[in-house]
């Protein structure tokens, strides 16, 4: 057992919740399998690779709880407020790991979700064989946590040869009025033959004490079916966030997925792709800000597990202050998946001199007939393109953010959903004009 002495009292008191704060729930062996698993790795430390540039150490200096709820509707109602982000999206809104069906949108016709407290469907997803060989073992250990904890998960099926015009926008909020809380969310989305559905992900958080969101979903395209996901996380109010997204994509599916990092203490989003069925495509970009103290941490695989499917990867990062960006970008070709098509790029900017990037693309090809490339580059914002500009009267800061927006609207003018595009570009026009005058 790897008890990581500085994280005792954390796993200590998770093992608590775990074992005695279950009430009449049973916990099923798919969760006790999850708590031993989690309690004999342990937190990662600066030993493990994957987690090398990441300091965890907030977890054994903050008092967390495990997160309660509040249920009754005269508290529930503040958070109504998290629904006029987005307007004209189909909400649905969760807090502290719950979902709250009285401040949702009413259920759309062709969709079915519920919270459900049996593991049949997670049990079904992660013993998938290709999931089992591939994203299993290299599972977030937090994500084994969630597992772990969670009582229930949040369910979502989109029925065969549908499209949802409305996006489906899960809002999820940690509430830390009362304490410093740890929360856990589990989802779990399928997406019928044929179907196409838009997918976005938002995190906030409420209250003055510090909170650690970790949230795990689990995707599962079928065939010929197409999906849009979005994730936002833009929350600097001492908050703590740790994803975990696999999707599982079969025959000729296709998949856009876009990650935008604002925000946030610490951030760490893993993405794990598995092109399951011929044919199917996928394409991820993500932008990150990390400025002050914050770390912004992307991991992504992508696992080519047959032939004739492509992947592109564009990732983007703005390092200001002293903030942190990693990227770790994986592309995993196997032996049976000849004629795949895999690139990926990493471009970073670099704002001040305390400012850090650390990037690490890989490929891992056991075919012969492929088409791959990587590259990462990073550096300062180009001399002359400033000196051009100043030439035309526009000022160093003015010339400055002109250049950084320039750099961020390769990934935001991608954004299909214009009530989406128009409030991440508003956000990152603030960034930029609070890092333009440093």
């Amino acid at each position: 057992m790897n008890m990581n002495t500085g994280f005792s009292k954390f796993i200590d008191s998770m093992r608590d919740y775990f074992e005695n704060s279950n009430g009449t729930t049973q916990i099923s062996d798919f969760r006790r399998n999850a708590w031993n698993e989690f309690e004999r790795n342990g937190i990662p430390t600066r030993k493990t690779e994957d987690w090398k540039y990441v300091n965890l150490s907030f977890i054994g200096d903050i008092d967390f709880n495990y997160a309660k709820f509040i249920s009754k509707i005269n508290d529930i109602r503040k958070y109504d407020k998290f629904r006029t982000i987005l307007p004209s999206a189909h909400n649905l809104i969760f807090v502290n790991g719950v979902f709250l069906p009285e401040l949702s949108s009413p259920a759309i016709p062709q969709i079915e979700y519920c919270s459900l407290n049996t593991d049949t469907m997670l049990v079904n997803f992660s013993n998938n064989v290709n999931l089992n060989n591939r994203i299993k073992s290299h599972k977030n250990p937090f994500s084994l946590l969630s597992e772990a904890l969670t009582d229930n998960y949040f369910s979502i099926r989109i029925e065969d040869n549908v499209t949802i015009e409305t996006p489906i926008h899960l809002i999820n909020i940690l509430d830390s009025s009362d304490e410093s809380i740890i929360s856990t969310t589990r989802c779990n989305i399928s997406i019928g033959k044929n179907s196409e559905v838009s997918l976005i992900e938002t995190n906030y958080k409420t209250g003055n004490n510090a909170g650690l969101g970790i949230n795990l979903t689990n995707i599962i395209a079928d065939n010929d079916s197409r999906c849009t996901y979005y994730k936002l996380q833009s929350d600097n109010n001492n908050s703590y966030f740790i994803s975990e997204t696999n999707f599982l994509q079969n025959r000729g599916s296709m998949l856009d997925s876009f990650s935008f990092s604002l925000d946030g203490k610490l951030i760490r989003n893993d993405l794990n792709i598995v092109l399951n069925g011929s044919g199917s495509e996928s394409n991820l970009y993500g932008l990150y800000f990390a400025d002050g103290k914050d770390l912004i941490d992307n991991h992504t695989s992508i696992y080519h597990a047959n032939p004739d499917c492509s992947s592109n990867q564009t990732y983007k990062g703005i390092l200001a202050g002293s903030g942190t960006g990693i990227f770790n970008g994986k592309i995993v070709v196997e032996e049976d998946a000849q004629r795949t098509k895999a690139y990926q790029s990493n471009k970073n900017i670099l704002l001040s001199n305390d400012a850090t990037i650390n990037t690490k693309p890989q490929l891992e090809i056991n075919a012969d007939d492929v088409r791959c490339s990587h590259g990462a580059t990073s550096g300062r914002l180009d001399e002359e393109s400033l000196f051009y500009l100043r030439s035309r009267g526009i000022s160093a800061d003015d010339a400055k953010i002109l250049l950084l927006k320039a750099f961020a609207d390769d990934i935001i003018s991608k954004v299909k959903y214009t009530e989406l595009q128009d409030l991440i570009s508003n956000l990152v026009s603030e960034k930029f004009t609070s890092n333009g005058n440093n």
